[in-house]
């Protein structure tokens, strides 16, 4: 991925109810710069609008560090001489990196 992002760690911030009775949870930086509001307009809309929320930062937060470990499970397959290559974790692992990454 070659877009630059809003530094990590991200943090969801606090929720609060619009002036149309939606629901909105704001994601910010670590020095309190909003990023993004995450709304929800239906059913239980403030427990969506913060779950949605906990989700995006967990899925950002970890997402460096989980590239990290695919890229070395991927590197310790590809140097047992492909002994592993044809098992189902080496296929996920290769799907999944090129999607992570964005390319």
């Amino acid at each position: 991925m070659n877009t630059k992002h809003t530094p990590t760690p991200w943090r969801v911030s606090k929720t609060y109810q619009g002036a149309q009775g939606e629901y909105e949870t704001t994601i910010q930086d670590m020095d309190g710069i909003r990023i993004i509001t995450v709304e929800a307009w239906k059913g239980d809309a403030q427990e969506e609008a913060e779950s949605n929320a906990d989700f995006l930062v967990l899925a950002v937060n970890t997402h460096d560090e989980l590239v990290a470990a695919l890229e070395l499970a991927k590197h310790y397959l590809d140097i047992s001489h492909g002994l592993n290559r044809t098992s189902i974790a080496y296929a996920q692992i290769c799907a999944a990196l090129p999607k992570a990454k964005g390319e």
